[in-house]
């Protein structure tokens, strides 16, 4: 599972927070502390991780790897994962990248934003054309 946001900034202070906890409280947000496995933190970003295992309720181990559009379309590219979070609206050729990831392994996608730029290329995605007359 990718999960990506705006900046690492605020993939670590929103999402990563409600996931796994605030920071060096790890465990106390929606994923349990017996659930995660390891930890491994992001270079760039005091307190960020770049990905976490999770225990999955399977008996397996999914990886849950965060990103952020201020990364850049190269960084999305090149994978294969079975469900993808855009946390506020990502720029169009970040969402054509995670779309192309989702691909190969009939993945699912979750958006939550607020369509604060307007009729954009992404939001236009979730209209139909309109009809001919």
């Amino acid at each position: 599972m990718w999960i990506g946001g705006e900046t690492a900034t605020t993939v670590r202070d929103v999402i990563q927070r409600h996931l796994l906890g605030a920071q060096g409280d790890l465990g106390t947000g929606w994923i349990p502390k017996d659930r995660i496995v390891k930890t491994v933190p992001s270079r760039g970003v005091p307190g960020a991780f770049d990905f976490v295992l999770i225990r999955h309720s399977s008996g397996g181990t999914s990886t849950l790897m965060f990103k952020s559009y201020e990364q850049g379309r190269e960084k999305w590219q090149a994978d294969s994962i079975d469900f993808l979070h855009f946390d506020e609206e990502p720029p169009a050729d970040i969402w054509t990248e995670g779309m192309a990831r989702l691909t190969a392994t009939h993945g699912s996608m979750q958006l939550t934003f607020t369509p604060l730029k307007g009729m954009s290329e992404v939001v236009r995605k979730f209209y139909p054309e309109p009809a001919a007359t």
